[in-house]
């Protein structure tokens, strides 16, 4: 008996072609690297930290609160990683325009702030030509008001044809944070120490 002829364009099904195993799926194409600024992030040390399902954190902020003083040497130790990140979910995004205040002189600001983008001058006085200090990408500011509870000593002011923008966090939220990390609490405590110092 002749069987039936198949519609036009279809292929013949044997045996063969059902047995065959299924083609291997192609390689994924590698994640594209991050990157912020100069520098590519240096996420390697928190690739395990569980950063907690209520919020995201941008690895931007991770990576600014990693590289900062004081903190870019606690990273590495037991403990380090998570204490960063902790840091970072309860940080809030700033934006000031250049000559823009961010701390004024003699009055008690309890945050600190890491620098993510932009510039800072430290002035004794508005409008002085020379600055006491200039901060950018990853420094810290306001740590010592912080650490000793005292007023700032002069002025913070965004400087350049750009915005800066910082990452705050205010004494409360932080003081929480060493709570919670006893392992690093110490550390962080006498690399502020040593930070006010200089």
């Amino acid at each position: 008996r002749t069987p039936p002829a198949l519609p036009s364009g279809a292929q013949p099904v044997s045996v063969r072609n059902i047995l065959a195993p299924a083609p291997e799926p192609e390689p994924e194409e590698p994640e594209p690297v991050h990157r912020q600024g100069p520098h590519v992030l240096d996420a390697a040390p928190f690739r395990n930290v569980r950063l907690g399902s209520t919020s995201t954190i941008p690895l931007e902020w991770i990576d600014c609160v990693g590289r900062a003083p004081v903190f870019k040497t606690i990273r590495g130790e037991p403990g380090g990683a998570e204490f960063c990140a902790a840091v970072a979910r309860r940080l809030q995004k700033r934006l000031y325009t250049p000559q823009e205040t961010i701390l004024a002189r003699d009055e008690y600001t309890p945050e600190l702030h890491f620098i993510l983008s932009g510039c800072v001058q430290i002035l004794y006085e508005r409008g002085d030509q020379h600055p006491l200090a200039e901060l950018r990408s990853n420094d810290l500011l306001g740590e010592a008001e912080l650490l000793h509870a005292r007023p700032n000593k002069a002025y913070a002011v965004a400087s350049g044809s750009t915005a800066t923008i910082t990452l705050s966090i205010t004494k409360d939220d932080f003081e929480q944070c060493l709570l919670e990390h006893e392992m690093v609490r110490m550390a962080v405590k006498i690399g502020f120490v040593g930070m006010s110092k200089k």
